[in-house]
């Protein structure tokens, strides 16, 4: 898989997918974002309380990934709820259940585009060659695997705990409601406030020392991208959210050759889905209790009831 590749075999694989994702293409999609934005609020019309989590932040993460693969609309919701299951880390069977229920899915809807290729990055990947040779069926269903997950489950989270931590700071929110010109500088501290990707563990190819410590070839090394975004050393105050923060340089898509892909996406999506809140939305708060996922690796809400009055 992608994230788990070193070079020479991670930038060629990674060349397979960037060109979709690319700034350029992605900012090509930004009237087609703002329109799913739209309608995201507009189902909301008719009423006054929601889920936040499934009636607005997973939304237009799930529409968007599912169109760029070519996965059909009635097949979304499935997906997105074994993302989910699989995500929530407990002590039951059920994360790799869900897992294998994706993954059957990928390969199914693998053996589909073989036989009616389309234009979507699916069929790309299916098409596609590593020094000279088509990847496997293994390779290209890891692969969708990998974007169907990240894809969704990050960005969804994003929204939500930024939706929280606005909440939790009304201050922020007036001032962004009242200036919605600092929504992209907001964006990027959700990102670092938020960090929707806690960790990732990484393991010692050599011997090294870091700060003092020495790793051995083949230990296990966790990056914690929640302590690095809260790196008192090269953030000022960093346990406060400040929409306008600057510098912020935040880790929150990583950094070097595995810098997230969807990067551009992400945060196109979050700039259009707050726009779209923040014009819409009003005396939004919280009426119930917000769930928690079970899961070190990423940080988000598995339901967040909210009150609201729209507009």
């Amino acid at each position: 898989m992608l994230i788990n590749m070193d070079p020479p075999g991670h930038p060629r694989y990674r060349r397979l997918i960037s060109r979709s994702l690319a700034s350029r293409a992605v900012e090509r999609m930004e009237p087609q974002v703002r329109e799913l934005c739209q309608r995201v609020i507009d189902r909301l019309a008719g009423r006054s309380a929601c889920d936040f989590v499934t009636d607005v932040a997973s939304q237009v993460p799930m529409q968007v990934i599912f169109m760029l693969l070519g996965v059909p609309e009635a097949d979304w919701a499935q997906l997105v709820q074994q993302t989910e299951v699989m995500m929530n880390r407990g002590n039951s069977e059920a994360p790799l259940a869900a897992s294998l229920h994706i993954y059957m899915y990928i390969d199914q809807l693998a053996s589909r585009r073989i036989q009616e290729p389309g234009e979507d990055v699916a069929s790309q990947l299916l098409c596609a060659e590593v020094n000279g040779e088509r990847l496997t069926h293994a390779e290209s269903n890891a692969y969708f695997f990998l974007l169907v997950v990240a894809g969704n489950e990050t960005t969804r989270n994003l929204i939500s705990s930024a939706m929280m931590a606005l909440l939790e700071h009304p201050e922020q929110l007036r001032r962004l409601r009242s200036e919605p010109e600092l929504i992209p500088s907001a964006v990027e501290e959700m990102l670092r406030y938020v960090s929707p990707v806690t960790e990732f563990r990484r393991t010692a190819n050599r011997d090294s020392e870091l700060h003092g410590k020495l790793l051995r070839e083949g230990d296990r090394v966790i990056l914690v991208h929640a302590s690095a975004n809260r790196d008192e050393r090269v953030l000022a105050d960093p346990d406060r959210f400040d929409i306008t923060r600057s510098p912020n340089p935040h880790l929150a898509f990583g950094v070097g050759a595995h810098l997230c892909v969807g990067a551009t996406r992400a945060r196109l999506e979050a700039r259009c889905m707050f726009v779209e809140i923040l014009r819409r939305l009003f005396k939004i708060e919280v009426s119930g209790p917000a769930v928690r996922m079970n899961s070190a690796l990423v940080n988000g809400y598995q339901t967040m009831p909210i009150r609201y009055r729209i507009q």
